[in-house]
């Protein structure tokens, strides 16, 4: 941590080069990228324009990189324990959404099953656009429950159908998960939830409680 003598030198030294007032140090400041800083096990320890943090982080071991804007302001809005920082074969380093850790299940068509474009008879449509979740059940479902109490309405006898975005092709890397009741799609036109990613790249999974499920994202 730097004295105060030390920030004292520091301010003056900024008030120079900024062309002598406090004004022009707060435009330069405001103009300054923001670093982030990770360990080597990926965990995010800061993010700052701090020139001080720099000292900081070295004493510490921790690391940094050239990361976008984009992703930095990303982690920023989110939380850092959402994220954490990867490393790919060329020794590059990435930001990237960290896994959510949940109980492992069966991957078949009988128990969980991938949904995918091309089925516009569906029963179940899911939509993922570049900032939410969106789920519809069709005219013919809602047709077939007309006359139960949506509370109490079930699809093999269970009332909570579950919704899975994970790592392309693999379900076991899993990034967001809804529940939803049955019922509820069943008194909506449609439910949506909001993402705090852009997940149309990756892969959308469920328990396969309905015959046919559609896929269909938008911008």
């Amino acid at each position: 941590m730097p004295s105060a003598e030390e920030r004292k030198k520091r301010f003056l030294e900024l008030k120079e080069q900024s062309g002598g007032s406090v004004a022009g140090i707060v435009a330069k400041e405001n103009t300054k990228p923001l670093q982030l800083f990770f360990k080597d096990n990926g965990d995010i320890t800061c993010i700052t324009k701090e020139d001080d943090a720099f000292a900081t982080a070295k004493s510490s071991a921790w690391q940094s990189w050239n990361f976008p804007n984009k992703d930095i302001a990303e982690v920023l809005a989110n939380g850092y324990n959402k994220y954490h920082v990867t490393q790919d074969d060329q020794g590059s380093y990435h930001i990237a959404l960290r896994p959510i850790i949940i109980p492992t299940f069966r991957v078949d068509n009988s128990f969980i099953t991938e949904i995918t474009t091309g089925n516009n008879d569906a029963e179940i449509e899911c939509t993922i656009t570049k900032n939410s979740l969106i789920l519809k059940a069709s005219d013919a479902v809602k047709e077939y429950y007309k006359d139960t109490f949506p509370i109490s309405a079930t699809r093999n006898g269970v009332r909570v159908l579950k919704f899975f975005i994970t790592e392309v092709n693999d379900p076991h890397v899993v990034f967001y998960y809804k529940t939803v009741l049955l019922g509820e799609l069943l008194v909506n036109d449609q439910l949506e939830f909001p993402l705090v990613h852009d997940f149309r790249q990756h892969s959308l999974y469920t328990r396969k409680l309905f015959d046919t499920y559609l896929r269909t994202d938008h911008g």
